[in-house]
């Protein structure tokens, strides 16, 4: 009795530790950091760019912020696109959030909201999503696709997305023995008083090929966003992909270390939404900021247009 005492001390002793110092760094780390008037990291602030009478909203991914995609709008707004980069809470904002409050369901009223906006003012409406961003999109895509279908005549407010290095799997490169997923769960077991990590990716990124496009994000990875990453991962694998019928391209990294495009490759391969599935050869997980971005970007610009109306 008295061993498993200690052993429950040990454990609450332990946590209380965890949380102090997790708390205690977060915080740190914080204060370092230049925040807007509306508590975001300049970099995090959504912006638009453009006009025109198609709209297309870019998600941003996990552990990322808007600003990924300044460069990558660019050809958009050329040709003819007003263009929005969309902020998902608890990234690039400051904010622990509590151990239990996952933002998921606030990230995809977030997505809908700007869809439904953007609706109002212009002919169509695309989606564009970067790894988790790209799972956030599918998951408002799907949603979309169900509403319509309950409800007679309804008009499309999504003509069509594009899925880049979507986040369907972690990949197991940076998890050894167990999947990233089992490893949080674990960790939400024992050490539940933890409040954050630190993150696995720079808290500076950079373009591949111009040394002076960086922008910070954050440097610390939050339990709650953890946990609404993982619910999100969760998720897809209930969706009916046969229910989906706005059209999809979907594009992957065939140097993924960050999403395993293996089974993205498999899991879409059962939607019969998916115009096409390309996998750009050697590529790291960013799309956005690889070498060849502009003809990315021009590419995905240009098949926009075959979307049917």
């Amino acid at each position: 009795m008295t061993s498993l005492s200690q052993i429950l001390l040990g454990w609450l002793g332990l946590n209380v530790l965890a949380w102090l110092l997790s708390v205690l760094v977060f915080r740190a780390w914080a204060r370092s950091v230049r925040w807007t008037e509306n508590g975001l990291m300049p970099d995090a602030v959504p912006f638009t760019a453009g006009e025109g009478s198609d709209a297309v909203l870019f998600v941003h991914g996990f552990n990322d912020v808007p600003a990924v995609w300044r460069r990558f709008v660019e050809p958009f707004v050329e040709k003819g696109f007003q263009v929005e980069a969309l902020h998902l809470e608890g990234l690039g904002d400051g904010r622990m959030g509590l151990w239990f409050d996952f933002p998921l369901l606030r990230w995809q009223q977030a997505v809908t909201a700007r869809v439904n906006a953007l609706a109002k003012n212009h002919r169509r409406v695309f989606l564009v999503g970067h790894s988790m961003g790209g799972a956030l999109v599918l998951d408002a895509v799907y949603r979309h696709d169900r509403w319509r279908k309950g409800v007679q005549d309804a008009d499309a407010k999504i003509a069509g997305a594009v899925l880049l290095a979507p986040l369907v799997e972690v990949s197991r490169a940076r998890a050894p023995i167990l999947s990233a997923g089992a490893w949080f769960a674990l960790c939400r077991l024992f050490l539940p008083g933890l409040r954050c990590v630190p993150s696995v990716f720079p808290s500076v990124q950079g373009a591949e090929d111009d040394p002076s496009f960086r922008y910070r994000r954050d440097r610390f990875m939050t339990v709650s966003v953890l946990g609404a990453m993982f619910r999100l991962v969760r998720r897809l694998r209930t969706l009916d992909l046969s229910e989906i019928a706005t059209p999809l391209q979907v594009y992957v990294a065939g140097n993924d270390r960050v999403v395993d495009t293996s089974e993205a490759k498999s899991y879409f391969a059962s939607c019969p939404a998916v115009q096409a599935l390309t996998e750009v050869p050697d590529a790291p997980h960013v799309l956005p900021l690889i070498a060849p971005w502009r003809k990315l970007s021009t590419q995905i610009a240009d098949e926009f247009f075959s979307f049917v109306d």
